[in-house]
């Protein structure tokens, strides 16, 4: 069934991914160009319902047309592809100055990014906004990850060795967190993945560097429980890694071409987790290095698969209400 072109044209500006403001411009000329089209189709003679269906059919799937017209009106002001790439500055300079393990300067760091994301929210999701949402993701993260660690250690002593049980409290809060921790990530990511997938996609990107330096902290006892200098190992490296994160978040909301920006987000991850772990002298074999690679691919590319799955989704839906 053929939408109707309100329906139609809701569908074209969840995909656009342009901003509330320069999404309203184009989303009315569009609906003129529809309705002229219409008209032009009942002229000839065809009813009301068909000639809005023959003009809808003309321009295409909501999507191609939404990839059309992004690449045609993607405008980004130096102002706009600055603010994007600041919150990886901002860790950059954390970790170049050792301040990530300090409890005040992480929630001092942690507290205007949560400020500006729900900013950018309310304001129609500009595309600077979404390495600020990645960054607000980070903390359910690293608070799963802590939560979980200790945890797992334990059941696997318990089961392997009869070890003591997990401490009750740190059970409790694994079981209430955790689910609540996943619940918010994938929310987020399949609502920006509905709007636009590669905008979920850079939003990501900072998780797998993040789950890869926490992984190697572990080698060395663990955020709370290894020496300070051990710790700080990576400080500088860190520090690196997202100041090549804020290059890339440039060159991707610079770039139109798609592709360029699909290659680029995947290259620039596997990059940065190689070099994190030649960095720390992980002593990681092909297998497992291929089966983390390959994990990390997945995690960026499934947005994709979430806009697809949305889409079906979708016109099955519409399907069975017209049924």
């Amino acid at each position: 069934m053929t939408p109707g072109l309100e329906e139609y044209l809701e569908q074209v500006r969840r995909h656009l991914g342009l901003g509330r403001e320069s999404e309203g411009p184009i989303v009315r000329e569009l609906r003129s160009h529809l309705e002229e089209r219409t008209r032009e189709l009942r002229a000839a003679g065809t009813s009301e319902q068909d000639a809005l269906a023959g003009a809808i059919g003309s321009f295409g799937r909501p999507r191609s047309v939404a990839r059309l017209l992004f690449e045609a009106h993607h405008r980004v002001s130096w102002s706009e592809v600055g603010l994007a790439a600041f919150p990886h500055l901002m860790v950059a300079f954390l970790f170049a100055a050792g301040g990530w393990d300090n409890w005040f300067w992480a929630p001092v760091l942690l507290i205007p990014i949560v400020i500006v994301t729900l900013y950018g929210w309310w304001q129609g999701k500009p595309s600077w906004l979404y390495p600020w949402v990645g960054y607000s993701l980070i903390p359910l993260a690293i608070g799963a990850y802590l939560l979980a660690s200790p945890v797992i250690g334990q059941a696997a002593d318990l089961f392997f060795s009869s070890g003591p049980m997990p401490d009750t409290w740190a059970m409790v809060g694994l079981v209430i967190f955790l689910p609540l921790a996943a619940w918010i990530i994938l929310s987020t990511t399949i609502k920006v993945a509905r709007r636009n997938w590669m905008l979920a996609s850079l939003m990501l990107l900072p998780l797998p560097v993040m789950i890869t330096w926490l992984t190697l902290q572990q080698r060395v006892g663990g955020l709370f429980g290894g020496r300070s200098d051990a710790l700080h190992q990576l400080d500088g490296t860190m520090a690196l890694v997202h100041i090549t994160l804020a290059l890339t978040t440039i060159i991707f909301l610079l770039l139109r071409d798609r592709t360029y920006k699909v290659c680029a987000l995947m290259a620039v991850a596997l990059f940065l987790f190689a070099a994190i772990v030649r960095r720390a002298d992980a002593d990681m074999g092909l297998l497992s290095t291929a089966i983390a690679g390959l994990l990390i691919l997945g995690l960026l590319l499934s947005p994709a698969v979430i806009e697809s799955v949305s889409d079906r989704w979708d016109a099955r839906h519409r399907g069975l209400g017209a049924g």
